[in-house]
């Protein structure tokens, strides 16, 4: 029987190595991915109960926070809304009194800047974000954004929020595990229901879209499962 040659050997493992150096990447992202999808599922699903459940005892959740009561910028009224959401969680970090981006500080160190695309250079304006946050027991992280104030009429008001999925695992970013939602007027958790539904707000391919905000417009498309750069596309398994 005929044994391997030290070079025959050699050239096979090199033949490996060059093919687990092409596919590795490829695998370690398709599983990453697949993590988000899960963790993102979950969440959605925590922060609808949680609504669903504050409505009972709340009828009108948004002119409670928002609409005309959106004019009362004081702190106690900037954090209202995050301190009473987390009374239907499991809350294991309380940081819902905390204002003017220290809550971004406490959790992520450094500027007092919201987590953007990994892949990007500009940082996003923690400003509408940062009124409180708080942590859960499965690690997912809330931040409180106050209000929406496109629309001087209750119509338009909306209560909105920041969701970490999976709280400091990273990547911290938009679109992966950070996702933007609204209570709406009828007390359901919406996705920026006027925000233009293109890439303008959810585009991995560049940063040059609607300055800081690219990102915030994710969680429409990722609800729908659907790519936003390439819409026959499943949003998941595409996240570059």
């Amino acid at each position: 029987m005929r044994a391997f040659t030290l070079a025959e050997v050699l050239i096979t493992l090199t033949i490996i190595g060059v093919v687990a150096a092409l596919t590795m990447p490829n695998l370690i992202r398709h599983y990453r991915n697949k993590v988000l999808k899960e963790q993102f599922k979950i969440a959605y699903s925590l922060v609808n109960q949680a609504a669903g459940r504050m409505s009972l005892d709340n009828p009108d959740i948004m002119n409670t926070y928002c609409g005309e009561n959106a004019k009362d910028n004081s702190q106690e009224a900037r954090t209202r809304f995050g301190k009473d959401f987390s009374k239907y969680f499991d809350v294991t970090m309380d940081r819902t009194l905390i204002t003017d981006g220290n809550g971004f500080n406490d959790l992520y160190g450094g500027h007092i800047k919201q987590p953007n695309y990994k892949k990007f250079k500009k940082e996003t304006d923690a400003n509408g974000y940062n009124d409180g946050n708080f942590a859960i027991k499965n690690g997912m992280i809330i931040f409180n954004g106050h209000c929406w104030i496109g629309a001087s009429n209750k119509k338009g008001q909306h209560v909105e929020f920041l969701v970490d999925t999976n709280g400091l695992k990273g990547p911290n970013a938009m679109g992966y595990d950070l996702f933007y939602f609204w209570i709406d007027n009828e007390n359901k958790v919406v996705t920026c229901p006027q925000i233009p539904d293109n890439t303008a707000y959810c585009n991995f391919l560049t940063e040059d879209t609607t300055g800081g905000h690219n990102g915030v417009n994710c969680s429409t498309f990722a609800l729908r499962n659907q790519f936003p750069n390439d819409e026959t596309k499943p949003y998941w398994e595409s996240l570059p």
